[in-house]
């Protein structure tokens, strides 16, 4: 969250809800680590919308690009096992 914030300051997001953000950074951090956790599981235990998920979802991912350094830290992990 720190480091969205800083990056994104001084145009940080209108927070209305806090579970959304909440579930989007959990989905964000199940995406990095290759966990098998869906926004629709995430809706339900937070009681927010599949589609606010993925709305705050792109937007952390836009400014941190979660998907492309967590699939670099595998590629990395993978070359490592097998060297």
């Amino acid at each position: 969250w720190s480091d969205f914030i800083n990056t994104v300051y001084p145009q940080t997001p209108r927070i209305v809800k806090t579970a959304t953000w909440a579930a989007a950074l959990e989905y964000s951090l199940a995406r990095f680590h290759f966990l098998d956790l869906t926004q629709r599981e995430l809706a339900e235990e937070y009681s927010v919308s599949v589609t606010s998920i993925s709305d705050k979802y792109k937007r952390i991912n836009a400014v941190l690009q979660i998907d492309e350094k967590g699939h670099r830290n595998m590629l990395e992990y993978l070359k490592s096992e097998y060297d």
